[in-house]
């Protein structure tokens, strides 16, 4: 089937194409890097406008989230904490937070 036929009948120009419109899309949101750092600023700003603590409650939380937990479970699994921190500081901060918003916002509470 020649490009001009699998244009007409699958609306899409190919996978070539796909890619330079996926890199140009890049490229464009990289020079508006910008914008995305002021709109986290502002976000960020918003939240925490009445706290003391601020912006660094949100590394403060994590950080004693991540050490409560990793003793916790090195406790619990009877493990050294030399061998068993990293490992949980990995597995109770960075990998699960930011899906966090996604599990609470795309699962909705079933009404009664």
């Amino acid at each position: 089937m020649d490009t001009a036929t699998h244009m007409l009948r699958t609306g899409r120009r190919g996978a070539l194409f796909e890619l330079n419109m996926a890199l140009r899309d890049v490229r464009a949101s990289l020079q508006r890097i910008g914008l995305a750092w002021s709109l986290a600023q502002h976000d960020i700003v918003s939240r925490y406008r009445g706290s003391i603590l601020g912006p660094f409650w949100i590394t403060l939380s994590m950080g004693l989230m991540v050490a409560g937990i990793g003793l916790l479970n090195a406790r619990l699994f009877r493990a050294s904490l030399h061998d068993f921190i990293p490992f949980g500081l990995w597995n109770t901060g960075p990998a699960w937070v930011p899906l966090q918003p996604i599990f609470s916002l795309g699962c909705p509470p079933t009404p009664d």
